[in-house]
């Protein structure tokens, strides 16, 4: 079967593995690497956990180490240092409900918890959530403000009711297609912002 062009989505592919893939189609190109620019740099932006009046910030990711999870934990930490925070990280496990429930039981045990987490995948908010309010008892968003990303399907359950960033997924497909539809495209790195959708896990200034 003849390629002419190829999309390589990066939600699971660790950077070695990427760069494998392009060398084993390289007769195949163009090459669009599609979610690389799409970072957490936003979130303090956001009138979020920054005008929330939150002091003590965590981030939770996993140990997965996708460009995609990586970017988002760049940009939060860059986010952080330009505003003058400190942030308590915890990176590890896999991507999933578990990890941000044993993170989130973690975090929440010390002397001095966190009032305000970014986590880089609703699944990890989604166990974060859980443990503040079933092991802790601490209510949301008044003792804890918590902010995801990616706005699945869980993510609007009432009993969630996450804050949580939204991919531009059709902006993202036409950036793609016109750059595989353009003659003699050269490679080149297109961010797109990401959209806050607003429920009820992060306080607003009263």
């Amino acid at each position: 079967m003849d390629v002419s062009d190829l999309i390589i989505t990066t939600g699971h592919d660790a950077h070695d593995d990427l760069q494998s893939r392009r060398k084993a189609i390289a007769a195949a190109e163009p090459v669009v690497v599609q979610g690389l620019g799409l970072t957490a740099m936003d979130v303090l932006a956001e009138p979020t956990q920054g005008r929330a009046g939150c002091h003590r910030l965590a981030l939770v990711s996993s140990a997965a180490g996708t460009p995609s999870l990586a970017g988002r934990v760049a940009g939060f930490r860059q986010a952080a240092l330009a505003a003058g925070l400190a942030i308590e990280e915890r990176c590890l496990g896999a991507t999933s409900y578990q990890t941000g429930l044993e993170i989130g039981t973690e975090l929440l045990s010390g002397a001095t918890p966190p009032d305000g987490i970014f986590c880089v995948t609703d699944l990890l908010a989604c166990g974060v959530l859980d443990a503040a309010r079933r092991r802790f008892g601490l209510a949301v968003p008044e003792a804890l403000s918590v902010i995801g990303f990616d706005d699945i399907a869980q993510a609007g359950w009432e009993s969630y009711a996450l804050n949580t960033f939204a991919q531009p997924t059709a902006e993202i497909v036409a950036k793609a297609v016109e750059w595989l539809t353009t003659p003699e495209s050269d490679t080149r790195m297109v961010q797109l912002p990401v959209r806050m959708v607003w429920r009820k896990s992060v306080r607003l200034p009263a």
